[in-house]
């Protein structure tokens, strides 16, 4: 369960960070396992209220459009930039 203060949001993305990266190891692990050089992609967001969290991991976009304008809720994976690769 979450913390009901104001920390919760902060517990939401730390709770999908491990998530995303616990699949990443899982998916990395299977792939030197069978020699696949694949890849994969997945993204989820949580709307709670007027707050937005969004995991993704892989080359995919999320877009809010707001009935006027579309927004980018990502940054689009670039594997040759600083920071892609732990």
């Amino acid at each position: 369960a979450l913390p009901k203060d104001g920390r919760k949001l902060h517990h939401l993305e730390d709770a999908i960070t491990e998530g995303f990266e616990a699949c990443d190891d899982d998916y990395m692990r299977h792939a030197q396992e069978t020699f696949d050089n694949s890849g994969c992609c997945a993204l989820m967001a949580f709307v709670h209220q007027t707050d937005i969290v969004v995991g993704w991991i892989g080359d995919c976009r999320a877009v809010l459009y707001d009935g006027s304008e579309a927004r980018a809720l990502t940054v689009d994976h670039r594997p040759h930039e600083e920071g892609e690769y732990t």
